[in-house]
């Protein structure tokens, strides 16, 4: 999600607010700590990421010189619950404000208990996940392919499981590579108490980390449902850069969050396209596959910079 619609669809959905004494006005910023910004709050900042509470709650913070408000969809009590743990102990020092809400609750319709319309007929999928009919004529060209009847029992399930695996790993991708760029400003940047740049490159190292899991889990999905263009691996042709400058890492994690968004919404349109099937030319072309590829060599590099860094404190 957007970290820049929060407010907006927080609002939307009406919020349950948890709040300490009103903070006085004053000059702030949203998502990345400041130089004036108290540096225990710049602590608790990388401990939310540390503990990956970034990970079952969409959340913004705004700094100020006296303290901090939390805007965030929570995505389970409990989360919320280890937030305001990690908040209590300090709203003795700093005005903080949280702002949480859960997304409503809805209830599954008979369609979201079956497997999306768009993988009904991805003969190559259903051919991996055991449909004999479909392995019969996976390998067929696709104009000449014949319609074969929607999956039930075991196969629906697998499908569906299928689905539910690749977005909730795509949302993870997603909400990994949001974090980065925040964290590696605070991580190189030169007005940074040393211990504080050490953390916080410890907790990018962490998300970059988490973020190359997720991509090649992510891949690994994907090539289920992707035929071959041809032999050889779906990795990249273009050229790669022989290196990275320490100067560059907090660029590169800025590529690294806009190629892994635009990932994560060309998966989720495959997942639920819009006209309720997949594309042929994107089951001809690889170039998803190539731009996870892509994604993983510049998450290598970022995770080089940051290790030599990490060495030399």
């Amino acid at each position: 999600m957007c970290r820049g619609i929060l407010l907006s669809l927080l609002l939307g959905f009406g919020l349950t607010i948890i709040r300490s004494e009103t903070a006085e006005s004053a000059p702030c910023s949203q998502g990345v700590p400041q130089p004036d910004t108290p540096k225990r709050l710049v602590e608790l900042w990388l401990r939310f990421h540390l503990v990956d509470l970034c990970q079952t709650m969409d959340a913004v913070f705004i700094f100020n010189k006296n303290g901090m408000e939390i805007w965030s969809l929570v995505d389970d009590e409990r989360s919320q619950q280890k937030l305001q743990e990690m908040v209590e102990p300090f709203r003795e020092f700093y005005q903080i404000e949280v702002y949480a809400t859960l997304p409503p609750s809805e209830k599954r319709s008979e369609d979201d208990k079956s497997p999306p319309p768009s993988l009904w007929e991805n003969y190559e999928l259903r051919a991996n996940l055991g449909d004999a009919i479909a392995r019969s004529i996976a390998s067929s060209p696709f104009e000449t392919r014949p319609f074969i009847d929607h999956p039930d029992g075991t196969l629906k399930q697998l499908l569906l499981m299928f689905a539910e695996q690749t977005l909730d790993r795509n949302r993870k991708l997603e909400r990994y590579s949001a974090d980065l760029p925040p964290l590696a400003r605070v991580a190189f940047s030169p007005s940074v108490d040393s211990s504080i740049s050490k953390l916080a490159k410890a907790v990018c190292l962490a998300h970059a980390q988490n973020l190359s899991k997720f991509a090649s889990k992510l891949s690994a999905n994907l090539k289920q449902a992707l035929p071959r263009a041809g032999k050889g691996s779906y990795a990249s042709a273009r050229p790669r850069k022989s290196g990275m400058a320490p100067g560059d890492a907090v660029d590169t994690a800025m590529q690294i969050s806009d190629d892994a968004r635009k990932i994560a919404q060309r998966v989720h349109n495959f997942i639920h396209p819009e006209d309720y099937t997949i594309g042929l030319d994107e089951l001809r072309n690889p170039s998803l596959l190539e731009a996870l590829a892509d994604l993983q060599k510049r998450i290598d590099d970022l995770q080089r910079v940051i290790s030599m860094h990490e060495s030399k404190q």
